[in-house]
């Protein structure tokens, strides 16, 4: 019997899968407003369900189309849960407007952000962004 975590995380794949979407005509813009929520999302899901981040880097917006031709959303980046030095492991996650939104950690978040197209809206690396909002949520 397959768990509900993992029918879950199969469901998702073949949900945003390569073969569901049609980037070729996706528009690389995000609205503002998306881009905000999206980091509000990612930080607000670290400090509420975990892992503890002690570091983010490379987080970029990604867009990709539906199957219904909907514009798609996602949050890419990777973090980290130590400051120990440059040997510190790195993981990817993927923050997705869904209904509200979706965080995904690991491979499947890593798999789901290589299918889409990098946004072209500015700034293109919204780091210091999700690192700033994380450490507000800390100290609340």
């Amino acid at each position: 019997m397959i768990s509900r975590s993992a029918l879950k995380a199969i469901l998702a794949s073949l949900i945003l899968s390569g073969s569901a979407f049609a980037n070729a005509d996706t528009p690389s813009t995000v609205p503002q407003t998306i881009q905000d929520t999206l980091i509000e999302w990612a930080a607000s899901d670290f400090s509420e369900h975990g892992p503890s981040v002690a570091g983010v880097q490379n987080v970029h917006v990604r867009v990709l189309t539906l199957a219904n031709g909907e514009t798609g959303y996602l949050l890419c980046g990777e973090f980290r849960t130590s400051t120990a030095g440059p040997g510190a492991e790195w993981t990817h996650f993927a923050t997705i407007k869904t209904d509200p939104y979706e965080q995904w950690i690991g491979g499947l978040g890593e798999s789901q952000c290589e299918h889409a197209t990098p946004s072209t809206t500015p700034p293109q690396d919204l780091s210091t962004e999700l690192q700033a909002r994380l450490s507000a949520a800390k100290i609340k």
